[in-house]
């Protein structure tokens, strides 16, 4: 009998050493499941996260870029602005150079018309004392002709005398 209770305790020992073994394992399964949805749920929300911080990163980084960009357009723009301020200065300086330029060209043609007339009157009236000296030379001449003539006329008449 005892050996009878002996080997049941040792049935039952064993049976429930294979209970235990499969419990353990039963809940050592559910402790992995238990990890691996644990894992699983930590790998989605570390995933949201870095993609969270990734669309922050990309944000910062737009909105650096923009203003960069922002920064860069209005200097360039401020740059413009002096460009035509200059090119208009110079337009102005330039038109005002040209229309002195062109008022002394005005000037000059209105002298030389000036200097002209009076280079034509100056050489008409050389002209004119050039004929009025050549008539006064033809009638010296004429003059002393006749006072040869009348100079050997006398002489003649002072011969015959």
């Amino acid at each position: 009998m005892t050996s009878k209770r002996t080997e049941k305790a040792r049935t039952t020992s064993a049976g429930m050493q294979l209970s235990l073994e499969s419990r353990a394992a039963s809940s050592e399964d559910h402790e992995l499941e238990f990890y691996a949805r644990a894992a699983a749920e930590f790998k989605v929300t570390w995933q949201k996260h870095r993609r969270e911080r990734e669309k922050k990163f990309l944000r910062a980084a737009q909105a650096e870029l923009d203003k960069h960009i922002n920064d860069k357009r209005a200097e360039l723009e401020g740059i413009v602005a002096k460009i035509e301020q200059a090119y208009q200065e110079y337009l102005l300086k330039t038109t005002a150079t040209e229309d002195k330029m062109r008022a002394v060209m005005v000037a000059i043609i209105e002298k030389q018309k000036i200097l002209l007339a009076l280079s034509v009157q100056g050489h008409q009236k050389v002209i004119e004392i050039g004929q009025d000296l050549e008539e006064s030379q033809v009638e010296a001449l004429r003059q002393a002709k006749a006072a040869c003539k009348d100079y050997a006329g006398l002489e003649e008449r002072l011969l015959e005398f």
